[in-house]
């Protein structure tokens, strides 16, 4: 089973069948709560309205081995870039 998690402190996503997590915390506590026996299918933003970005969750997903499909829907190209940078080297599918 697939589990959608949609990151965005300000943007609301598309799907209703997703978890929206707002900030580092709340993105790290679905990755943990529900990502046993899923497989994980993340979408990010860069910039969370905290210290902690989304590019902080994408070294913490791969610093405890998860792994899974992402895209980033961020506006900011850096950390865009770097989001998306290390989750291939780390073995995450990119999908549009």
């Amino acid at each position: 089973m697939s589990l959608y998690i949609y990151i965005d402190d300000t943007r609301k996503p598309i799907f209703t069948d997703c978890i929206w997590a707002k900030d580092y915390e709340g993105a790290i506590t679905a990755v943990e709560n529900n990502a046993k026996d899923n497989h994980l299918i993340i979408d990010f933003d860069h910039d969370l309205g905290t210290e902690k970005t989304g590019y902080d969750l994408a070294k913490w997903l791969v610093a405890n081995q998860y792994t899974g499909d992402f895209r980033v829907h961020s506006m900011y190209p850096v950390g865009h870039k770097n989001i998306s940078d290390l989750l291939k080297q780390y073995g995450w599918r990119e999908f549009y």
